[in-house]
């Protein structure tokens, strides 16, 4: 169910903002790179903003993102960003 709302929220152009919190739950990296990426890069060609938090790299690297936040686990409860 959470994918056929992401698919609709993504094939609607009307937005300025795109919130979406992890999107790769569920679906394999094929999937991804064949269906959601082409998306995320066409709002993005349309000058539409993606905030997006994700543990995919698929998406980290091949959505071209203009700003991006890496934070990282380095021992017991501590994170880099």
């Amino acid at each position: 169910m959470a994918f056929i709302k992401l698919f609709n929220v993504l094939n609607n152009e009307n937005y300025d903002y795109y919130f979406i919190d992890e999107p790769e739950t569920y679906l394999n990296n094929e999937f991804i790179s064949n269906n959601i990426l082409p998306r995320f890069l066409k709002l993005s060609s349309i000058n539409k903003t993606i905030i997006m938090t994700t543990h995919n790299s698929v998406f980290g690297v091949n959505s071209k993102p203009v700003n991006y936040i890496f934070r990282t686990s380095t021992n017991n409860d501590h994170y880099e960003t």
